[in-house]
């Protein structure tokens, strides 16, 4: 369909510039805009599917932003920490690529 509507572009074109309605510089101009606003459109739809990840992620994070926490760390209530230590060991863990054959 791409080609059928370029060569009945072309045909028009002749004809306007045969009956002296458009100009053979116009006329390349018009081809060349509506050549190129076809591709990118094109490839624009094809990212359709990551856009809508995009948005679906945005919304995921917009929303833990307006979580709002159990504790409130602006508080004065509670136990305060002198000195805070934390050691963190991992065991028993294991990764691997879902994609990876291993």
């Amino acid at each position: 369909s791409f080609f059928a509507s370029y060569a009945f572009g072309l045909w028009w074109g002749a004809y306007l510039i045969q009956k002296d309605e458009l100009n053979a510089k116009d006329f390349s101009r018009v081809l060349f805009v509506l050549s190129l606003t076809a591709t990118f459109l094109g490839q624009s739809a094809a990212r359709c599917g990551e856009w809508s990840k995009g948005i679906v992620a945005a919304s995921d994070i917009f929303n833990l932003a307006d979580k709002v926490p159990k504790i409130d760390p602006y508080s004065d209530l509670g136990v305060k920490l002198t000195e805070l230590r934390g050691d963190i060991e991992f065991q028993h863990l294991t990764f691997s690529y879902p994609t990876r054959k291993d």
